[in-house]
């Protein structure tokens, strides 16, 4: 769990590992199969693996924790991961992270994972309420720390957000899941010299990790480093000839160069991929160039993220 948290490709390999010894040590051991399959779930989010793939893997531990215990609170949450993540069966992930709420009220996992389905369906208020419970809970987590930013930046209110960041990397510096969304939120914010200054912090944090060069293309475009973003971009695509590339990536970079075709070209992808991000389209102002295009409307209808 230490390693999961540490929230970087590096730490969801060894928490692999280690939860693979622990099941080899102890088979019947419900919560090592259902924290192997949030450890399979972040690396399909992330882009590590190929969603469809992780999702699978994840599917069948959490199902095995789920036999080995039928009331484990934690089965349940993973179980509303996977239904959120991968599914985008908002109903299903909130039947399975509400019963983890009511099966151990006092988790800050399943209040944070219960903020984030809120928040990427527009329901703003709620998602505030939900992932403050979980700070009260767990105040120190640097997750739920910057997922109170991503709330609070989804709900485009971007000076909270950029203060909350501010607040989380005072607790740890060296996190670059926060610093990368301090960077976004600079950028929403319009100031894109200090924006491309983080995010290229977080690069520097965060090596092994290939989402960083697309927060980055994204950031030099709105700032108006054009030759620079576009080398990324071509870089990203060239990667994409010869083996996987998230296809949310390069879809990010094109929106911010807004390069519209090329984004909804990756969208597709990312479609044909089940892409984590996808759900992101409602409430993330990194897609806002996308929106005046007639495939908008299509996209929200087709991920169910409609009023």
């Amino acid at each position: 769990r230490h390693h999961w948290h540490r929230w970087t490709p590096d730490g969801w390999r060894q928490a692999e590992a280690d939860l693979q010894d622990a099941i080899a040590r102890a088979p019947g051991h419900a919560s090592s199969h259902a924290w192997l399959a949030a450890t399979y779930a972040v690396q399909g989010m992330f882009g590590l693996r190929r969603a469809r793939e992780a999702f699978a893997l994840a599917h069948g531990a959490v199902a095995r924790a789920l036999e080995l215990d039928p009331g484990l609170p934690e089965a349940h949450e993973f179980r509303g991961a996977i239904a959120l993540w991968h599914g985008w069966d908002w109903p299903e992930a909130g039947r399975w992270i509400r019963s983890a709420v009511r099966l151990n009220p006092g988790g800050a996992g399943h209040r944070h994972l219960l903020a984030l389905l809120y928040a990427h369906v527009g329901r703003a208020g709620e998602a505030l309420a939900e992932i403050r419970a979980a700070l009260r809970i767990d105040p120190l987590s640097s997750i739920v720390n910057t997922d109170c930013a991503w709330v609070l930046y989804y709900a485009r209110r971007h000076d909270e957000a950029l203060a909350q960041c501010v607040a989380t990397l005072r607790l740890d510096p060296n996190f670059a899941h926060a610093r990368r969304l301090l960077g976004l939120v600079l950028s929403a914010l319009g100031r894109s010299g200090e924006a491309v200054a983080e995010l290229r912090a977080a690069c520097d944090l965060a090596r092994g990790d290939p989402r960083v060069d697309a927060w980055l293309g994204y950031g030099l475009a709105r700032a108006g480093e054009r030759d620079a973003a576009n080398a990324i971009l071509a870089e990203l695509e060239s990667r994409a000839q010869v083996g996987f590339v998230e296809p949310m990536w390069p879809a990010r970079v094109s929106a911010g160069l807004g390069r519209v075709d090329d984004a909804y070209r990756w969208l597709e992808r990312a479609w044909e991929e089940r892409s984590r991000d996808l759900i992101t389209l409602r409430v993330d102002a990194a897609w806002d160039a996308l929106r005046p295009d007639p495939r908008w409307n299509d996209w929200i209808a087709k991920l169910g993220l409609g009023d």
